[in-house]
């Protein structure tokens, strides 16, 4: 190698080496001057195009971490877990569960080896002790719910043979979740039988509290719907109908709110239908906290670019003046349904 070329490849890999450390100190292109997540205090976790990302409730955005192929994500007050389509060097079909400090810093992974396909649904849920997640490889019939310790450990399967499990839910002792074959489902999350709480329509986003279990039912064609269960069974209960394509789901201690083109919302036992915020293009998500619901608008689906052209925006749970509290961020997957 002659000098020129050796001169050459050393000035290659002082640049490589720049870039590493750039991207190890949370750089990568957003600016030394943004602030940190624990500086922005509560707010809004977030899974974008190679981000896990943090919103201020009242504005400020904070980089916590750079994973490849980040999707669905949960958050306590002590981490944040998401899943990534990548497991090592694949990203196509198997994944992993991770977590980060909500604050930044070095990731875990806790699961890896998880099968998934081109339409599985990536949604997680946290308690004190255990991650909560679907799996579904595809195939029909082979999707499972299953839960791991918060510090990784033994996986327990806690129902199985699921055709496409669409999103899900927990409360204290069981787990609840929708597939694409019109059925709402419950099981102990210590194991145990499978309870099947519906069986019809095309149940999409799901949550619960202490007496029901709540969903929307994305049928389309002016069939979609708000519907509710006991958390033990029973008659279903139509709460908001001639919807569309609703998915997206919220509760507080009266209401029910949920996305389809803007911000809807409707009295838990049912009623008339507000629209809190109207005309939200590609919104998604949603989440609520004592004073505010919170959501995004993101680019156009599917997340093929990192366009800088998303928003998160907040209203009064009973209405009011609509205020963005962040912009130009990259794409949006998923947003937690907690606020931290």
């Amino acid at each position: 190698m002659n000098q020129m070329a050796i001169k050459q490849w050393k000035m290659g890999m002082l640049l490589m080496l720049a870039i590493s450390l750039l991207y190890s100190c949370g750089g990568g292109g957003e600016g030394s001057s943004a602030p940190s997540a624990a500086s922005l205090g509560k707010g809004l976790y977030f899974t974008g195009i190679g981000k896990i990302m943090k919103v201020g409730l009242n504005g400020g955005t904070a980089i916590i971490n750079y994973p490849p192929g980040p999707m669905g994500i949960a958050v306590d007050s002590t981490y944040v877990y998401w899943f990534s389509k990548c497991d090592g060097a694949s990203c196509s079909t198997t994944g992993t569960i991770n977590k980060v400090s909500i604050n930044g810093g070095p990731e875990t992974t806790l699961v890896s080896g998880i099968a998934y396909h081109a339409f599985s649904r990536f949604h997680l849920a946290v308690d004190d002790t255990s991650i909560y997640y679907i799996e579904d490889p595809g195939g029909g019939g082979k999707g499972t719910i299953k839960k791991v310790g918060k510090s990784g450990g033994p996986i327990t399967t806690l129902a199985s043979g699921l055709p496409s499990p669409v999103s899900l839910t927990i409360d204290t002792l069981s787990v609840y979740w929708s597939d694409r074959t019109g059925k709402v489902g419950k099981a102990d999350k210590n194991g145990g039988g499978v309870t099947i709480l519906n069986s019809t329509g095309a149940p999409a986003g799901i949550a619960v509290d202490n007496t029901s279990v709540y969903w929307t039912d994305n049928a389309g064609g002016g069939l979609g719907a708000v519907k509710k269960v006991g958390i033990n069974g029973g008659t279903v209960t139509t709460l908001a109908s001639g919807l569309n394509t609703p998915e997206p789901i919220a509760l507080d201690d009266t209401s029910v709110y949920w996305v389809e083109n803007g911000i809807n919302k409707v009295d838990k036992n049912g009623g008339n239908v507000t629209i809190l915020a109207p005309n939200q293009i590609n919104a998604g998500g949603v989440t609520v906290d004592d004073t505010n619901v919170y959501w995004f608008n993101t680019c156009d689906r599917p997340f093929s670019t990192d366009s800088d052209v998303t928003t998160v925006n907040k209203v009064g749970r009973n209405g009011g003046t609509m205020i963005n509290i962040a912009s130009a961020l990259p794409c949006i997957n998923q947003m937690a349904n907690q606020v931290q």
